[in-house]
C-alpha cells in the first residue's frame, strides 16, 4: 500500500509504502517509513512507524492518519537478548582490531582518516539516536604520550555532522558542524591550560537545537557550540548515529580510552 503526506501540514512526512498485517484479536495496522519534519527541521531522518488502519472484505484497504503516538493499547514482548552490543555501529569498512568495546569503557586505535574520508576506514563506534530529544556523555581518557584528536560526534555520513573533540597536540578543545550540501563550515576552540587526566564530553539535543559542552575533572560545565538542527536537515532520509572517535596523524599513536558512554534510548 502506498501513503502520502503530500499537500498536507502533517507532523510526519516523506512517507511511502507501508506494509499491513493483522493482530491476533484481527485488528489492521501498517508500518511505514515518515520523517518527522517541522519548519524544514527533520534531524532524525526516516524513521519506522506503527498506524492503525482497516480492510473490510471486499473493499480497499485504509489506514488513519500517521502520529508520533497514538492511543490504541497493544501487547508488548519483550525479547531478550542472549549476545549484548548488537546495536553498535560502525562507519564504512572499519578495521574491528581497532575496536575494544565492553560494559564499562571503549578503546579506540586513532586511525590516520578523519571522519570527512569516505575512502578509509575511521576509528569510529556508536549507536543510533532515537530520541530527538535527550542527551549523550562520555569521559575522555587524555593520553600524554601520543597526539591524537578524539572526541564525541553526531554523525550523518562525511557530509553533514558535529563533534566536540579534544586536540592533545595542540592542547584545545574544538567544536565544529559542517554540512557540504548547504556551504556550512564553522566551529570554535578553547585553550586546556592545565594537563588534564579526563575530560567530560556532553552533547543535548531537542527539536531545535544542538548544544555541545566540555567539563575538565572536578571543573565547571562549559559550552563551546550551539546551532539550530535544521543546519544538519538535508534532503535526504539520512538518520544520526552518536558516538566517538579517535584519529592521528602519527602511525604509532596509543590506544584512546573512553570511559561511561551513556545515550538516551
Amino acid at each position: 500500500m502506498i501513503t502520502s503526506a503530500a499537500g498536507t501540514d502533517n507532523y510526519i512526512r516523506c512517507t511511502g509504502h507501508c506494509d499491513m498485517f493483522q493482530d491476533e484479536q484481527d485488528r489492521w495496522w501498517g508500518v511505514c517509513l515518515g520523517m518527522r519534519m517541522r519548519d524544514s527541521r527533520f534531524m532524525m531522518g526516516r524513521e519506522s512507524f506503527l498506524v492503525s488502519g482497516k480492510w473490510e472484505q471486499d473493499g480497499w484497504p485504509n489506514i488513519d492518519t500517521i502520529e508520533v503516538t497514538f492511543s490504541h493499547h497493544v501487547k508488548t514482548t519483550i525479547i531478550e537478548s542472549p549476545k549484548s552490543g548488537l546495536d553498535w555501529l560502525y562507519i564504512r569498512n572499519a578495521n574491528l582490531q581497532d575496536h575494544e568495546i565492553d560494559d564499562r569503557s571503549i578503546c579506540l586505535l586513532p586511525s590516520k582518516a578523519d571522519l570527512s574520508r569516505w575512502q578509509e576506514p575511521v576509528s569510529f563506534v556508536g549507536k543510533r539516536q532515537r530520541k530527538l530529544e535527550g542527551h549523550t556523555s562520555v569521559i575522555l581518557t587524555a593520553s600524554k604520550d601520543g597526539l591524537c584528536r578524539a572526541g564525541l560526534v553526531n554523525y550523518k555520513d562525511e557530509h553533514p555532522y558535529t563533534r566536540i573533540w579534544y586536540d592533545s597536540g595542540k592542547r584545545i578543545v574544538r567544536f565544529g558542524v559542517i554540512n557540504n550540501a548547504k556551504k556550512i563550515l564553522r566551529g570554535h576552540e578553547a585553550k586546556i591550560e592545565n594537563d588534564i587526566e579526563e575530560l567530560h564530553l556532553l552533547m543535548k539535543y531537542t527539536k531545535k537545537q544542538l548544544v555541545l559542552q566540555y567539563m575538565e575533572k572536578d571543573g565547571a560545565l562549559e559550552t563551546i557550540g550551539t546551532f539550530d538542527t535544521e543546519e544538519l536537515s538535508n534532503a535526504n532520509f539520512v538518520g544520526p548515529i552518536i558516538g566517538v572517535f579517535a584519529t592521528s596523524d602519527s602511525n604509532c599513536s596509543p590506544p584512546v580510552l573512553f570511559k561511561n558512554f551513556r545515550i538516551d534510548q
